[in-house]
């Protein structure tokens, strides 16, 4: 088993494992976060979190949009596919989350 990757689609996927995992999981993160707080800080808490997460989420929908391209071009036939489906989540979710931290 091989730790560094040995080839560029290996170097590729291990590019966009960090914004996956950011996907799946900051909004499990933050969400158990503020339930965690108490009820006199939660909401400007959360908030500022939130801005910050709806950024992560647009920059991971970017650089795994990307990704999923050079993927689906260089890599074998359908091999980007899975990385742009985690480009649409990552949009949704920010889209999604945008408003309910701005009424926070």
């Amino acid at each position: 088993m091989r730790v560094v990757p040995s080839c560029s689609r290996e170097w590729l996927r291990l590019v966009v494992f960090p914004f996956k995992a950011y996907t799946l999981l900051a909004l499990i993160i933050v969400l158990t976060w503020g339930l965690a707080l108490p009820q006199h800080s939660q909401a400007t808490a959360v908030a500022d979190a939130g801005v910050l997460v709806v950024l992560g989420y647009l920059l991971s929908a970017v650089v795994l949009f990307l990704g999923g391209l050079v993927q689906a071009f260089v890599g074998p036939r359908g091999a980007g596919v899975v990385t742009l489906l985690f480009a649409g989540a990552a949009l949704i979710i920010a889209f999604w989350l945008a408003p309910m931290f701005a009424f926070a």
